[in-house]
């Protein structure tokens, strides 16, 4: 939604965008998780990367790399 604007009306509305579709793929499996952490906007969604690395199948790379990231982002917030 004009992602250059800068008008506070579009702003406001940009960010209700970002957190509903935030809502629905924090309840969503996988797939979606993984598309949204590889966002701008998901990219440092703790939240979101700890629910794909309790979703992701153990063992796998999905896992690892939720798993992985999250190491940084906790090293960071730290």
């Amino acid at each position: 939604m004009l992602p250059r604007s800068a008008a506070p009306g579009v702003e406001r509305l940009r960010a209700e965008l970002t957190a509903e579709l935030r809502t629905a793929v924090l309840d969503a499996g996988t797939d979606a998780l993984a598309a949204w952490v590889s966002t701008p906007e998901g990219a440092d969604d703790h939240a979101a990367w700890t629910r794909l690395a309790a979703l992701a199948p153990a063992g796998g790379p999905l896992a690892a790399r939720a798993r992985a990231h999250l190491n940084v982002l906790d090293h960071l917030l730290r």
